[in-house]
């Protein structure tokens, strides 16, 4: 009898497991892979973005080239504040600029008076002192306002030169910068000042040997030694070695 029992009780619980039955389960146990193929969509989207890194590493080349010039020639921005020792020479090398310009103008406007004179007597030698005096102020009044008038009209195409050129137009830079300069004096110190900003738009529009050459003419034939130092300085920016873009700064400029 006490076998029949523990032959009952083997069967139930042998009956029990059936029913019931050990549950597993198995929870993450496949490694997850690390990275995700790229697929054709996205490979192409990396390409696009490393060009455009180098696109905006290329053009803050030509920014910095642009902000060196314009801090040379005195035009760049200035913060609020205490001005350091840089912005003071800065300052003072503009404010230089300025009395130059008016001595230049001042110089041109004596060379043409003495021509005026010469071509009063010559004309009319039975006036007076006086009125050869008040005919000669009469044209100089006439040759001062050209002359402004010519500057005004330089300086106006200059400045849309210098924003063609900061927006990427450099064709169009060019053409504003030849024009100003069929206008301006190029032995000037504003004549200079477009004529370095010209050799930088060549550059930036792939024209380098003529960015090189008109680098070199003002060097050798400026008067001004601002503008022939100037001119040195960014030569040698212009021919030196260009630098190849790393995996990394790619990286970095993607972030």
């Amino acid at each position: 009898m006490a076998a029949g029992l523990l032959l009952g009780d083997a069967t139930a619980l042998r009956g029990d497991l059936t029913v019931r039955g050990p549950q597993l389960r198995l929870c993450n146990w496949a490694p997850r892979p690390r990275w995700r193929p790229l697929g054709a969509g996205a490979a192409s989207c990396c390409l696009l973005s490393r060009a455009r890194a180098r696109t905006r590493a290329r053009r803050r080349g030509h920014g910095h080239v642009a902000r060196f010039a314009a801090s040379a020639s005195g035009s760049g921005g200035e913060e609020a504040g205490e001005p350091s020792e840089d912005e003071a020479q800065r300052e003072w090398e503009a404010e230089m600029a300025r009395r130059l310009k008016e001595a230049e103008e001042m110089e041109e406007l004596e060379r043409t008076a003495e021509e005026l004179q010469s071509q009063a007597a010559a004309e009319a030698p039975d006036e007076s002192e006086e009125e050869k005096r008040e005919r000669v102020r009469r044209e100089l009044q006439k040759v001062a306002k050209e002359q402004a008038e010519r500057r005004a009209t330089a300086k106006q195409m200059f400045d849309l030169g210098q924003r063609a050129y900061g927006r990427g137009m450099y064709g169009r830079s060019i053409e504003f910068l030849e024009a100003a300069l069929t206008i301006i004096r190029p032995s000037s110190l504003l004549g200079g000042e477009i004529q370095i900003w010209l050799a930088m738009a060549y550059e930036a529009n792939r024209r380098h040997k003529d960015c090189i050459a008109l680098y070199k003419e003002l060097e050798s034939t400026h008067p001004m030694i601002s503008i022939r130092r100037q001119a040195a300085e960014l030569r040698y920016i212009s021919e030196a070695p260009k630098l190849k873009i790393s995996n990394d700064e790619v990286r970095w400029n993607m972030e």
